[in-house]
């Protein structure tokens, strides 16, 4: 890939596995673009590092408890242009003022090919009904390091199916727009090592559609990630795994993709135009609520 960005100084926080996916995708569209980690002792500190390095643009991929922390030193630094990984903070009670920063949360499907045909196709239609399921286990997740090491298995730490896998609860809103109500039921039920929850499911009720359903779990093996939607007109079918897309029953060819492809879409999309199709700070906030409402609903078996 052409690099097309020269004039971008990219400063990437956090040296795990989705950090060095960044930097990677990073690294061939910038001209200059650096990992600062706390286990690496190049700078004292990171205040350090931004002084030294003067970034325009910086990427939080750390775990998710020291999200807040750590953008709110960027926001302090007057760094413009900020992408925090999903979910953007582990509690949603914290205030935060960004200043003059732009800040953007990774939930990067809302740049899949699929999610966008979906978009297009639905406009004009009345939805009926919507499933969600997605599944993957953990232990396989990272295959480069041992599960029982990683934030996911501490609550603590931000981990569980509903902040991990809120890919789902992102592109739901944006697709049907806010959630007024939800139920739902899960926790921690299996025997995979740690205290997060591995299974949740729920049932929520969308401005745009009355009845959704979603499972999220750390179980199934190989990974599963589908949606169905019943239009007035049409059920729509995706199988995000496998790469296919269903119109009433008949495939519908769409151009294939790379599986980086969303992450360099979403990062075009903040240095180009600020992260207009980006989640943007409010509505990840708004995903933190749902997350929140979900596991008070499960735990006072009501509706929120």
């Amino acid at each position: 890939m052409k690099k097309i960005f020269l004039m971008v100084k990219v400063l990437i926080i956090g040296s795990g596995s989705i950090g060095k996916r960044h930097y990677r995708i990073l690294n061939n569209m910038c001209n200059n673009v650096k990992i600062y980690s706390r286990r690496e002792k190049q700078y004292k500190n990171l205040s350090e590092c931004i002084k030294q390095f003067n970034p325009n643009y910086a990427v939080v991929a750390t775990e998710t408890s020291s999200h807040f922390n750590i953008t709110s030193q960027l926001v302090s630094e007057k760094i413009p242009l900020i992408l925090v990984e999903k979910p953007v903070f582990h509690k949603n009670n914290l205030n935060f003022d960004s200043k003059d920063s732009i800040i953007k949360v990774g939930y990067n499907m809302r740049f899949n090919p699929f999610l966008n045909l979906l978009k297009e196709k639905i406009k004009n239609q009345k939805i009926f009904s919507v499933q969600v399921y997605t599944g993957q286990y953990l232990p396989l997740w990272r295959p480069q390091e041992d599960y029982k090491n990683t934030y996911s298995t501490d609550i603590n730490l931000g981990g569980g199916v509903l902040n991990d896998l809120s890919h789902e609860l992102d592109y739901l809103q944006w697709l049907f727009g806010p959630c007024n109500s939800l139920v739902a039921l899960g926790g921690h039920f299996s025997n995979l090592y740690g205290d997060s929850d591995d299974v949740f499911s729920l049932i929520m009720s969308f401005k745009k559609c009355k009845i959704v359903s979603v499972q999220l779990n750390y179980l199934h093996n190989p990974i599963q990630r589908e949606l169905i939607v019943n239009t007035s007109q049409k059920t729509f079918q995706i199988d995000f795994s496998n790469k296919v897309f269903l119109e009433n029953g008949i495939e519908i060819p769409v151009n294939d993709f790379e599986r980086d492809f969303s992450y360099i879409e979403q990062h075009k999309d903040i240095i180009t135009n600020n992260g207009s199709q980006t989640c943007s700070l409010s509505e990840s906030i708004n995903t933190l609520n749902l997350i929140d409402a979900a596991r008070k609903s499960s735990k006072n078996n009501k509706w929120i």
